[in-house]
């Protein structure tokens, strides 16, 4: 209980003091981790994006989208507008359960494999 408490805290500490959109790509980054999709230390974010993200069921999309205002309002000469952190808002909401049920899907399938035929 302590150790999940300490780590909510650490999470909601670090997250508070970002963008939006920072903050969004962070978290997303960190699902995507517990769906065993990992960012590689040499990929730029719109290389894990359009590469990594393959292996999402659904949803590229929105991380394709999500990455791209990160870059926009990282790497850019102005932030987004509120349209855009509007949008990052509403596609982190449907994009977050979809990582999560990939995450959910692949520990139940390490738990409980499908039986194989036997092979002869």
């Amino acid at each position: 209980s302590a150790l999940v408490c300490t780590f909510l805290y650490r999470w909601h500490r670090y997250f508070s003091n970002l963008s939006t959109i920072e903050r969004t790509f962070g978290q997303m980054k960190r699902y995507l981790r517990l769906a065993g999709i990992r960012a590689r230390s040499h990929e730029t974010p719109w290389e894990y994006a359009t590469l990594r993200c393959r292996l999402l069921r659904r949803g590229q999309e929105a991380v394709i989208r999500i990455t791209s205002l990160y870059m926009k309002a990282i790497y850019g000469p102005r932030g987004l507008s509120d349209e855009e952190e509007a949008e990052t808002q509403r596609l982190w909401a449907e994009l977050r359960g979809v990582i999560l049920s990939e995450a959910l899907r692949k520990a139940f399938s390490l738990l409980y494999p499908s039986p194989r035929p036997h092979l002869r």
